[in-house]
């Protein structure tokens, strides 16, 4: 996070992108995002992604992020007209979207420095929070390397009590800013529900104190208390958090 707020601060051009060094892009990526936001003088504009594993080396598709049709057609979107799936919209990696500079300045946003995990899933959607224009190429145009040494699960038991604070500080990003109360229940959906994965991919253990800690902490400064249960879009995370 630190990094990647100090390139910001380097940077001079009209949009950012961030490119992670084990990823790499299609040759025209940046023409492709650029040519798009220019069309409609977006915000984000967001390219599609696939996996590249390292080990077989081949290219495997992803799966379309929960409410990732919201951008289908070439359609410009955001919590105007999605309040409730717009936070769902897109993985909260960075790598795969280009970001206007003066939005990201306007809005005083930038990556959490203090944490290992999660640290852009907080950039990411608090962009998304309060973007006015975001739009998709529905290309891919970038490969996200994943290989055997890597392991989410093993970051995940080390660090998971950064999870659910870096929720904590996105809801509270968005009370200052005046839009966690319009954006209520797509927090909820996309707090809970990554809260709910990250505790799935943990071992026995961890997997234990995790759920103590979300359950006798957290529960209630991310608002999950205060939703019924048809507020949840999921049956199996309102289960969770129950």
């Amino acid at each position: 996070g630190k990094a990647r707020n100090n390139g910001m601060l380097k940077s001079s051009g009209e949009y950012i992108a961030f490119l992670d060094a084990d990823d790499f892009y299609e040759i025209n990526m940046l023409e492709k995002l650029y040519a798009r936001a220019k069309v409609d003088d977006l915000d984000i504009v967001i390219g599609k992604y696939d996996i590249y594993n390292n080990k077989k080396a081949r290219f495997q598709p992803t799966v379309e992020s929960d409410y990732g049709s919201v951008f289908k057609g070439g359609v410009v979107a955001s919590k105007n007209e999605y309040p409730d799936f717009i936070l769902q919209s897109t993985t909260g990696a960075a790598w795969n979207k280009l970001f206007k500079r003066s939005f990201i300045e306007s809005k005083g946003i930038s990556f959490l420095p203090d944490v290992m995990v999660f640290e852009d899933v907080y950039f990411t959607v608090c962009a998304l929070a309060f973007a006015e224009k975001v739009a998709r190429v529905d290309d891919v145009i970038m490969h996200h390397r994943v290989y055997s040494a890597q392991s989410r699960a093993r970051l995940f038991k080390k660090h998971f009590n950064q999870i659910p604070e870096s929720f904590l500080r996105i809801k509270e990003f968005l009370m200052r800013g005046g839009m966690y109360q319009p954006l209520s229940n797509g927090f909820l959906n996309l707090s809970a529900t990554r809260c709910y994965n990250a505790y799935k991919l943990l071992k026995s253990d961890a997997r234990e104190k995790f759920f103590n800690l979300l359950h006798e902490e957290y529960c209630d400064k991310l608002g999950w208390s205060e939703h019924v249960a048809e507020d949840y879009q999921k049956s199996e995370v309102c289960e969770f958090v129950a």
